[in-house]
């Protein structure tokens, strides 16, 4: 179920970068993974660390890249 919760999560901090006055970051804080974004980073040979950071940058730019910048065109 956590796997489902981090794409949605990496779904809601791409919208970040579309929406004009809302930053990424501040979308991470609000969800409270700001700090485990960064704790993930620092310890990123255990595979549990590894698998979110995957899971939230792969969903965070897929979203970004492949349906929010197809709605601006």
């Amino acid at each position: 179920m956590s796997f489902f919760i981090n794409i949605l999560i990496g779904v809601v901090i791409g919208t970040g970068f579309i929406i004009p006055g809302v930053s990424g970051g501040a979308l991470a804080v609000i969800l409270g993974v700001y700090d485990k974004i960064f704790d993930s980073l620092k310890n990123i040979k255990n595979k549990s660390n590894f698998v979110f950071l995957i899971t939230i940058f792969f969903n965070h730019f897929f979203f970004f890249e492949n349906v929010l910048l197809n709605l601006v065109k």
